[in-house]
């Protein structure tokens, strides 16, 4: 109905299931663009982004980057020059300059 009336779309969810790069849920938000004089409608201009369901799988991908540190603190000395790396790039939020230097 938004379509046929020219109407902006705001958070349409899309299903493309061709490409699998591509495949997945997105949604929508497009607004109309008209040209010329006489207002013709040329179509519309918007942008995709990935559902919802992509941040559960970021969500995953962060765990998993967790799993993989917690790994590496098998050894002790594997597990001190991890502690120092996340202190050093402040991985996990700003650490004092004195705890970095120490690093």
């Amino acid at each position: 109905m938004q379509i046929r009336h020219r109407q902006p779309l705001n958070g349409v969810m899309l299903s493309l299931p061709q490409a699998p790069a591509l495949e997945g849920v997105w949604r929508l938000d497009a607004v109309p663009q008209f040209e010329g004089p006489q207002g013709r409608f040329v179509g519309y201009a918007g942008r995709l982004r990935r559902a919802p369901a992509a941040k559960r799988d970021a969500a995953a991908t962060r765990a998993d980057s967790m799993r993989q540190v917690l790994h590496e603190l098998r050894t002790p000395a594997n597990a001190i020059q991890v502690a120092a790396e996340i202190i050093q790039q402040q991985l996990y939020g700003p650490a004092p300059h004195e705890y970095r230097a120490l690093a």
